[in-house]
C-alpha cells in the first residue's frame, strides 16, 4: 500500500517524463535557430528523464532539491523569455512566441514542483493510500500527462517545419500554372488583301 508522499513522488516523476519528451521534441527546432539553445534544451530533457527514473525509488533530499531548482529555473526562464525576452541569442531583447509546447512543459514542470514539495514536507511516512485510490490517481495522471505531451510534441514538431525566420519550409517544387484553354486568346486568320476598286483606278487616270 502506498503513502500519499510516495504517490506524489510518482506523479512528479510522470510529469517530469512528460516535460522531457516535449523538450526532446522541440530540440531540433531550437538547435536550428541557435545551437546553444539546442544544447540547453537537450541537457534539461536528459536531466528530467533521469530524474523521473530516480525520483520514485530514491526520493532523497538531494534529488528533491535538484528537481525543484531545475524545474523552477526552467519555468522562470520561459516566463522571462515570453515577457521581456532573453538578453542574448538570435531573439535577444524581444519576447518569444507563446506556443503549446512551452505551455505544456511549464504545466508539467509546475506539477513536478508541487509533487516534490508535497513529498518533501510529508516525508517518508505520510498517510496510507488504498490501492484503488492509487490506481485512480496514477491512471488519471497518466492520461493527463499523455494528453499534454501529445499536444506539446505536435506543436514542437510543427514549429520544427518552419524556418528560423518564421517561413514555412516547403520541400516540394511549385507546380507550373497553365491557364485554362477557354481563357487563351486566339487570333482569327488574316484574310486576303482587299481588291482594288475599278472606279478608283479610272479617277487616277483622269488627274494625270
Amino acid at each position: 500500500m502506498k503513502t500519499d508522499s510516495g504517490l506524489a513522488a510518482c506523479v512528479a516523476a510522470a510529469a517530469s517524463l512528460g516535460a522531457a519528451l516535449i523538450h526532446f521534441a522541440v530540440l531540433p527546432a531550437h538547435w536550428q535557430e541557435w545551437p546553444a539553445s539546442g544544447v540547453f534544451f537537450g541537457l534539461v530533457a536528459v536531466f528530467q528523464l533521469g530524474w523521473a527514473v530516480v525520483m520514485p525509488v530514491r526520493p532523497h533530499a538531494a534529488v528533491l532539491a535538484a528537481g525543484i531548482v531545475v524545474n523552477l529555473g526552467a519555468i522562470a526562464l520561459w516566463v522571462f523569455s515570453r515577457s521581456a525576452g532573453v538578453p542574448f541569442g538570435p531573439h535577444a531583447g524581444g519576447p518569444e512566441e507563446i506556443r503549446a509546447a512551452g505551455v505544456g512543459a511549464v504545466v508539467l514542470e509546475t506539477a513536478v514542483v508541487i509533487g516534490v514539495v508535497w513529498t518533501w514536507f510529508r516525508g517518508q511516512g505520510g498517510d496510507a493510500v488504498s490501492g484503488v485510490t492509487s490506481a485512480i490517481v496514477l491512471a488519471g495522471t497518466g492520461a493527463v500527462v499523455a494528453a499534454i505531451v501529445a499536444i506539446g510534441v505536435a506543436s514542437g514538431l510543427d514549429h520544427g517545419t518552419h524556418a528560423p525566420g518564421g517561413e514555412h519550409v516547403d520541400h516540394e517544387h511549385p507546380a507550373t500554372v497553365v491557364p485554362p484553354r477557354d481563357l487563351q486568346v486566339t487570333r482569327p486568320p488574316a484574310g486576303p488583301p482587299p481588291a482594288e476598286s475599278p472606279h478608283g483606278h479610272d479617277d487616277d487616270h483622269s488627274h494625270r
